[in-house]
């Protein structure tokens, strides 16, 4: 009798103990669920782009142009590129000058004359001729129109300074709206000159 009672006792308490570590094992879950993990905020790095120096005077179709503030916001590095040079400025009023120049003797050759511009050239030759060039200026209306955009088609673009502290361009020649249909009936007087110091370079030559 008494073996019976001992056995009995023995199942209950081992019946209890086990519901102590199940139950401790749900607490432990449901306090682990309930914790919600703290956000990292990440420090913002500090701007360290230069705010470069421009003067850009242009006259399209007769009419002015002035870009003399510097956006840093919005306008991209001076891109050295092998056997090219790219750049896009941008004032606080969304007007903005893109110049994209290539040829072998970019480096090597200064000043360095392109009248072979990228618009005027058939598809295929714009993407594989290692000698063009491209220059738009943004002249913002009211409305946004495409053609706000005037791009030099045809012309001269030549760079008379290069160097990491300051690019010199003049450029002449006849230029068309963009998106313009018949562009030998559209163009229209181009030209100017690019004044550019004191800008950051991202330099993606290949080192010799």
């Amino acid at each position: 009798m008494k073996t019976i009672l001992h056995l009995t006792l023995a199942i209950f308490i081992s019946i209890q103990l086990c519901s102590c570590k199940e139950n401790a094992q749900k607490n432990t879950d449901v306090n682990t669920n309930d914790t919600v993990p703290q956000s990292i905020t990440k420090e913002k790095k500090e701007n360290t782009r230069k705010t470069a120096i421009v003067n850009i005077e242009a006259d399209i179709s007769g009419k002015k142009f002035s870009l003399t503030e510097y956006n840093p916001e919005t306008s991209t590095d001076v891109v050295f590129l092998n056997g090219g040079l790219q750049f896009r400025i941008h004032d606080y009023q969304n007007k903005s000058v893109l110049v994209n120049i290539y040829s072998p003797e970019m480096f090597t050759k200064l000043p360095l004359t392109i009248t072979r511009q990228s618009l005027a050239l058939p598809p295929k030759e714009a993407a594989t001729s290692k000698t063009q060039s491209r220059l738009e200026i943004l002249i913002p209306s009211r409305q946004h129109f495409q053609g706000d955009n005037k791009i030099l088609y045809e012309g001269s673009v030549t760079l008379e300074e290069l160097s990491t502290t300051k690019i010199l361009i003049n450029f002449d020649g006849k230029g068309i709206a963009h998106g313009a249909r018949k562009k030998t009936e559209n163009l229209f007087p181009m030209k100017g000159r690019i004044k550019l110091e004191n800008f950051s370079i991202y330099d993606t030559r290949m080192k010799e």
